[in-house]
């Protein structure tokens, strides 16, 4: 990390590259997580509701149900990072962090926390994002 930081500060088209993949690192951690509570809280909610009707069904209660509701701001950062990773101008390191920032409030709420208490799948996805948020400046 450190070697990279210095051929950054060397060559800025560089530290640039490197930036960029380690949101891109960042982002498909996140989808996997968001993934991995997806399936925890569907099974949850099945349990309580009974089955639910289909990816269209499931895709409606994402949007609406109070149920998922904690689950809209780790999507909607997912479609900010999206945007970000698009821009074609470099990445400003105020919305990295700010981005960082938001993330790491997420994985640290009480419901966030008592999954990664009960699933195991949501802990091998989360291990991998604390090490994309650690890698990333």
């Amino acid at each position: 990390m450190e070697r990279e930081r210095s051929e950054g500060e060397n060559n800025p088209g560089r530290f640039k590259e490197v930036e960029r993949q380690r949101l891109i690192e960042v982002n498909e951690a996140l989808r996997a997580v968001h993934k991995q509570l997806i399936r925890t809280v569907q099974r949850d909610y099945e349990r309580e509701h009974g089955a639910i009707g289909g990816p269209g069904a499931l895709l409606r209660l994402l949007m609406e149900d109070p149920y998922f509701s904690w689950l809209r701001p780790m999507s909607k950062a997912m479609v900010e990072m999206d945007e970000l990773l698009e821009e074609a101008m470099p990445l400003e390191p105020i919305r990295i962090a700010g981005l960082r920032e938001r993330i790491e409030g997420m994985i640290a709420t009480q419901r966030y926390l008592a999954l990664l208490q009960s699933s195991p799948e949501v802990v091998m996805a989360h291990t991998a994002l604390r090490k994309a948020l650690g890698d990333l400046f």
